[in-house]
C-alpha cells in the first residue's frame, strides 16, 4: 500500500507537466522506468530499454537472440495498471497540446514508444492514443473520420523525423497491425 501510494504521488507530481520531463534525457529515462513499474514488467527488460538493432530486429522477425536473461519473463508483478494508464493519460494531454515539439524529440517517443509497448495487447487504449499520435481531433473520431487530409500530409512531413517515425513504427508493431 506504501509503494501504490508514493507511485501515485509521483505520478500526480508528474503528470503536471510531463513534457519537461519527457524531453529531458535522464527525465525520460526515469520516466519509462517508472512507466515499466507501473506496468509491473523488470526494469532491466531489454524491451523497453533501448534494445540494440540487432536484437530489436530478430525480436520482430520472431527469430532467437543470442542474449542472456532474453526468454526470462518480462513481468514481475502485476503493477499498477490504473497509475499507468493515469500517467499515459497525463502524456497524452501533453501530447495533443504540444504535438509538434513532442512527437519529433528522440527523449519524448522513446517514451511514448514505452507507453505503446506496456499497452499492447490493450487495444481499447491503443485505439484512443494512437489517432491523438498522428494528431486527429475527437470530432473527427465521433463522425468515423480519422484523419483530414491537412492532417495526413502533417504525418508524412513528420515521417521524416527519426523520432516520429520510430514511433509510428512501435505504434503499428503493438496494435498488431
Amino acid at each position: 500500500m506504501v509503494v501504490e501510494e508514493t507511485l501515485t504521488s509521483v505520478c500526480q507530481g508528474i503528470a503536471a507537466n510531463p513534457a519537461d520531463m519527457m524531453s529531458n534525457q535522464h527525465g525520460s529515462h526515469v520516466l519509462r522506468t517508472l512507466l515499466c513499474l507501473c506496468g509491473g514488467v523488470r526494469l532491466d527488460a531489454p524491451e523497453f530499454h533501448g534494445v540494440k538493432s540487432s536484437s530489436a530486429l530478430a525480436n520482430r522477425l520472431n527469430l532467437q537472440a543470442s542474449r542472456v536473461g532474453w526468454n526470462d519473463p518480462v513481468h514481475i508483478h502485476q503493477g499498477f495498471p490504473a497509475l499507468l494508464k493515469d500517467i499515459v493519460s497525463a502524456i497524452l494531454k501533453c501530447a495533443r497540446e504540444d504535438s509538434r515539439t513532442i512527437l519529433v524529440d528522440q527523449c519524448s517517443s522513446l517514451v511514448l514508444q514505452t507507453a505503446l509497448k506496456l499497452l499492447a495487447g490493450d487495444n481499447e487504449e491503443l485505439l484512443h492514443i494512437i489517432p491523438v499520435l498522428l494528431g486527429c481531433r475527437n470530432q473527427n473520431l465521433t463522425e468515423g473520420n480519422l484523419i483530414d487530409k491537412t492532417i495526413a500530409r502533417d504525418v508524412v512531413k513528420l515521417m521524416k523525423e527519426t523520432a516520429f517515425s520510430q514511433l509510428m513504427e512501435a505504434s503499428n508493431i503493438e496494435s498488431g497491425s
